[in-house]
């Protein structure tokens, strides 16, 4: 039996990794930086049977800039992949916290490698990254070569920690994947972001037709999937014969308008009826289109992407209607 270390607990990523490595007979170990019972709990109800009696699913209090910490974790079991998908993942928020955004994934990503250097027996590592490490391109598609240009705290610290995965796999021959993760989204989204916001808005307005729904920036382009797809492309990387760097992503981009549209529609409502769009300048960081070019991933590990962004946010509210 397999026994995987997953980080970043309580995002919607490690919800459904988890579920997906217990499903393959895995061990798996999850952490968060905060401990919380009730959380925990609730998680295991939420993951389903397969969670609620294994005796292969344990959670532990964890920082990754507490060295000590991840070394006593790395003699209590012996890993053979490791998931790295915790620390801040708003992009705005991070501009609050720059100083932990920018270098706090860093050292966390230092302080694994150390363990696994010291490990007798190879240990695996996928890394989340994201697309906002790159420079603006247009409408051209962004790859795996696209250049390196972040303009925020977020991905100032995701770029840092992408750069050190390569060269440590070429200077150490260790096996490291860098999991370049385009927008993703799920029923776990709060309304902080903007697919779990608009699930939330619409289905208010569908009861409410007094009820108008307030966004900017409708014109910003983005590429947008289905988190429980995309963790089936992270196990992909980490069980092919050799690791690389990958695009995570749908390949298909939308509007903001296009999806509010399409979410309108779901209850036969003129999107125009109830949206004020409000004039938002851009800021210094905002990129206003993006677009994907998965194809390394599907020519190599035969890995295609489920849901699109219109499919995803049509989950989304079908999901909140059961509620």
């Amino acid at each position: 039996m397999k026994t995987a270390l997953v980080t970043g607990a309580k995002g919607q990523d490690a919800f459904y990794l988890t579920k997906y490595l217990l499903e393959k007979d895995y061990c798996v170990v999850l952490t968060t930086r905060n401990y919380d019972k009730l959380f925990i709990r609730n998680l295991i109800y939420e993951i389903g049977e397969i969670a609620h009696e294994n005796k292969n699913l344990f959670f532990r209090e964890l920082s990754l800039i507490n060295k000590e910490k991840i070394s006593e974790l790395f003699n209590e079991f012996i890993f053979h992949e490791i998931y790295n998908l915790g620390g801040q993942s708003n992009v705005v928020e991070s501009f609050h916290m720059e100083e932990v955004s920018e270098n706090e994934p860093i050292n966390g990503f230092n302080n694994l490698i150390y363990n696994i250097q010291k490990s007798d027996h190879e240990i695996k590592l996928f890394q989340a990254t994201s697309s906002e490490m790159f420079e603006d391109v247009g409408r051209e598609k962004i790859n795996e070569y696209t250049k390196l240009n972040p303009l925020s705290p977020y991905a100032i610290g995701k770029a840092k920690v992408h750069e050190a995965l390569i060269n440590f796999r070429d200077q150490e021959n260790l096996f490291l994947v860098s999991g370049i993760m385009f927008n993703h989204e799920s029923p776990r989204r709060t309304s902080k972001y903007l697919f779990g916001f608009l699930a939330q808005e619409v289905l208010k307005i569908s009861n409410d037709k007094s009820k108008k729904l307030k966004i900017s920036n409708l014109n910003t382009v983005r590429d947008w999937g289905f988190s429980a797809d995309y963790v089936d492309a992270m196990w992909k990387t980490l069980n092919h014969n050799r690791p690389d760097d990958y695009i995570i992503s749908t390949g298909k981009s939308y509007s903001v308008k296009e999806i509010i549209e399409h979410s309108f529609k779901i209850f036969d409502l003129n999107y125009e009826d109830f949206v004020i769009e409000e004039y938002n300048k851009m800021r210094s960081y905002d990129i206003l289109e993006k677009y994907s070019d998965p194809s390394k991933i599907k020519n190599i590990l035969s890995w295609t992407a489920g849901l699109d962004g219109k499919d995803v946010i049509t989950y989304m509210i079908n999901e909140k209607k059961k509620r």
